[in-house]
């Protein structure tokens, strides 16, 4: 009797919590990740590791390690080309072009493998700020003041300190201050340098006190 047992590639910065998640649901677990702990791999069948294939480091390859994911993961499709499922975790967030020559390689090879991903198109309006706080409001749900950093100096007052410095596009809680005073945030800035700073990839965010919280949201279109 052949065996029915679906399988699945993930792909991402850390997959083991997916992997676990996905073994414990019946699959057959296929991974591309970064870091490779050790708990990622009694949940794999097999695993491309870049760290480990790479024998380089995070700090070596942070500015191109969404390109070398994407490039490791037509390689497992080559080893595996009758994998069932694609998902792609965190580490590709941004990396719209790389997203794309990964759908494109399955298409060019015509690979069986189904992508479970959003596509691109609904995946940038996700990760635009502005988009997701006109839907919100759109809804009336209640949402901070938020302006970009280029136009804070003509909008004194209009958001109090203590206020909020964020970037525009970010994860895991990164690159988010809580500022107090003007002298904070100057301040601040000056430690980021020249290099680190970009005004058009910050906003200004009114500050709300209360409980911090995060929340996953899912939906199949409809629902």
């Amino acid at each position: 009797m052949e065996d029915q047992t679906k399988s699945v590639l993930v792909v991402g910065f850390n997959t083991r919590p997916l992997a676990l998640s996905l073994k414990n649901a019946g699959y057959d677990v296929y991974a591309v990740d970064f870091f490779g702990d050790l708990d990622l791999y009694p949940s794999v069948v097999d695993s491309l590791i870049l760290i480990k294939e790479l024998e380089t480091d995070y700090g070596t390859i942070k500015g191109t390690y969404s390109k070398l994911l994407s490039e490791f993961t037509v390689q497992m499709l080559k080893k595996y080309p009758r994998i069932d499922y694609l998902i792609i975790g965190s580490g590709l967030d941004d990396s719209y072009e790389e997203r794309k020559a990964i759908i494109n390689e399955i298409k060019k090879k015509n690979y069986r493998i189904k992508s479970l991903n959003n596509d691109v198109e609904t995946i940038e309006n996700a990760r635009n700020i502005e988009y997701i706080h006109n839907l919100l409001k759109f809804h009336n749900f209640k949402v901070p003041l938020t302006i970009s950093y280029i136009d804070f100096g003509n909008n004194k007052g209009k958001i109090q300190f203590p206020l909020i410095l964020k970037k525009s596009k970010s994860a895991g809680g990164l690159n988010i201050y809580k500022i107090s005073t003007y002298e904070e945030l100057s301040t601040l800035i000056k430690n980021f340098g020249s290099d680190g700073f970009n005004q058009n990839d910050w906003l200004i965010q009114e500050y709300i006190e209360g409980i911090p919280i995060s929340c996953t949201v899912i939906s199949n279109g409809k629902e």
